[in-house]
């Protein structure tokens, strides 16, 4: 990143040493993708997750052209 890249997303303040004010700079990881889905059945509750899951993670790889998300 140059300079022209970085902005602040979060500030805060610690002392973990007493009577030492440093400052230190930290990279937040960028967030991934994500979706929350909700099945219910009736008869069959939970039997399905796998396989709904198998399928957007697939669908979700393909979009985002990343191979390396579970």
């Amino acid at each position: 990143m140059n300079g022209a890249d970085e902005y602040a997303v979060a500030q805060g303040n610690t002392r973990l040493i007493p009577n030492l004010n440093t400052t230190s700079k930290m990279e937040v990881p960028a967030d991934l993708p994500g979706i929350v889905i909700f099945l219910h059945g009736v008869n069959d509750p939970g039997a399905s997750y796998e396989s709904v899951e198998t399928g957007l993670c697939q669908g979700v790889n393909e979009r985002l052209d990343r191979p390396d998300l579970v």
